[in-house]
């Protein structure tokens, strides 16, 4: 770890594969979350997005690494590669969790009937905020590993992935080694800041 971060070029490396993840991760969730939320309070908007759904999580990522790679090139790719990948993962998970939140307050919605807005921004939304933070912290995890993938098979001009795919190439275990453990500690540090942010969100609502 210390021969990696000697390198001039160690902060760009560092920042391409981060930014790279995060974009995709984060765009994901926004979107897998949305679509979630929509399909669980709505059985035809689900029956109808269902089928589609499937079809996405039968196929290998790999698949959508070589097609994003040969239609996007190697710098645009990787991001819309961790993207499709997390966005199954994340609209599984809030249909689960609306459905669920749904089933919980159907008793309470009958004997107390509020608007469509009132049960969305007053009850479902502060009920999702802990799934939202849960998925984060499990996307980045994933994403990281996607896109490490990705960088590897793209041969992107900056990257984790590409010291790492060097390393492989020169036979340098110490080089892997050292960069996938710079890859660990960069997800434990973002998982823990996603905590802390979890728990000040705690607070200020108390």
């Amino acid at each position: 770890m210390l021969e990696q971060i000697s390198r001039p070029d160690f902060i760009i490396i560092l920042f391409s594969t981060v930014c790279r993840t995060l974009m995709g991760c984060v765009i994901s969730l926004i979107c897998g979350a949305l679509l979630g939320i929509i399909c669980g309070n709505s059985t035809k908007a689900k029956s109808l997005f269902e089928p589609v759904f499937q079809l996405i999580k039968t196929i290998p990522n790999i698949t959508y690494i070589l097609i994003i790679l040969i239609w996007l090139g190697q710098e645009n790719s990787v991001s819309v590669i961790v993207f499709c990948i997390l966005f199954p993962v994340f609209y599984g998970q809030f249909v689960l969790r609306t459905e669920m939140i749904l089933s919980q307050t159907h008793d309470l919605f009958v004997v107390y009937p509020v608007s469509l807005k009132d049960k969305w921004l007053k009850v479902q939304i502060p009920m999702l905020l802990p799934e939202v933070f849960s998925s984060l912290k499990t996307g980045i995890g994933m994403g990281f590993k996607v896109c490490v993938m990705a960088e590897i098979l793209g041969q992107v001009s900056a990257g984790i992935g590409r010291q790492m795919n060097i390393g492989r190439l020169n036979l340098d275990l110490a080089s892997v080694f050292g960069w996938t453990l710079w890859l660990v500690l960069i997800s434990v540090v973002l998982q823990k800041a996603i905590d802390f942010v979890q728990k000040l969100t705690y607070w200020r609502s108390l």
